[in-house]
C-alpha cells in the first residue's frame, strides 16, 4: 500500500476486490461505504453512481501489462464525510476526512 495515499488518516473500513473480474469492484466500494457508515450497501445514500463513474475507476485500475511492468494504480474520491481510496492491488480503503475548524 502507498504510504503517501495513507499517511495520516484514520481508516474506518475496508474490503477487497478481485483485480482480474472488475464487476466486484462495485460491490467492494459499496461494502466499504456500508460498513463505515454502519448500513446496508443499498442503502446508501445518495447511491455511489451519483458520486463516481465506477466504470472510468475500474478502466484506470485495470492494465494488460504485467504486475511487475505497472506500478500499482489507485483512485481516490470523497462520499460524504470519508476518503475512499481503491488500489490496483485489490484493495479498497475507507478513511475519515479531518473534521473542519
Amino acid at each position: 500500500m502507498n504510504e503517501f495515499v495513507t499517511a495520516r488518516r484514520t481508516e474506518v473500513a475496508n474490503a477487497t476486490y478481485d483485480p482480474d473480474d472488475p464487476d466486484t469492484l462495485t460491490f467492494a466500494v459499496a461494502k466499504a461505504l456500508a460498513r463505515a457508515k454502519d448500513t446496508e450497501p443499498l442503502q446508501l445514500q445518495p447511491p455511489i453512481g451519483n458520486v463516481i463513474d465506477l466504470g472510468f475507476a475500474e478502466a484506470v485500475l485495470s492494465s494488460n501489462a504485467t504486475p511487475e511492468a505497472t506500478p500499482m494504480r489507485y483512485v481516490g474520491f470523497t462520499y460524504d464525510e470519508y476518503e475512499v481510496v481503491v488500489f490496483s492491488t485489490g484493495e479498497v480503503n475507507v478513511y475519515e476526512l479531518p473534521q473542519q475548524r
